[in-house]
């Protein structure tokens, strides 16, 4: 198995920290999310801003945390129904797949 990609949650100062900490160790940082840090790759949580990342961590407060949770759900339920119907699409159609 090729290396983790992470998708950080809140960009601050742990964010930040632990970015350079996961690149240190070997994993790739695909994203960061973060609605007031510039530096951050995205502003909040969606389709785009989390494709790439096998993981998600958050490291916002534990008010957002729990809305971010409800987010990530929402995108990776409708992420598994696209590779159903994906498959489902490919196994009809095509003699290949």
């Amino acid at each position: 198995m090729g290396e983790m990609k992470i998708t950080l949650i809140g960009f601050g100062k742990m964010g930040k920290a632990i970015a350079g900490l996961a690149e240190e160790q070997g994993f790739e940082v695909v994203s960061t999310i973060d609605p007031t840090e510039k530096d951050a790759d995205f502003k909040e949580i969606n389709k785009n801003s989390v494709s790439m990342a096998d993981v998600c961590i958050d490291f916002t407060n534990p008010e957002t945390a729990v809305e971010n949770l409800k987010k990530l759900a929402q995108v990776f339920s409708n992420r598994s129904e696209e590779r159903r119907v994906g498959k489902e699409c490919r196994s009809r159609w095509s003699p290949y797949h």
